[in-house]
């Protein structure tokens, strides 16, 4: 992987239009990742306990 981004820079120095595609694209997943950070945790619709299986429990009888 460092290969790969200094061989991008190095092109990146090189090659105006592969600058600005770069660039572009660094700034696109930085607003992409900061949107995702910023976002609100999600909260489960459903309570947890109510979502849980639960043992097979003999049917309810009748004392006789």
């Amino acid at each position: 992987m460092p290969e790969l981004l200094e061989e991008a820079m190095r092109r990146r120095e090189r090659d105006q239009d592969y600058c600005k595609e770069f660039d572009d694209k660094i700034a696109a997943m930085v607003s992409q990742v900061s949107g995702m950070l910023a976002a609100p945790a999600m909260v489960p619709q459903a309570p947890v306990a109510g979502s849980m299986a639960r043992p097979l429990m003999e049917p309810y009888r009748e004392a006789k």
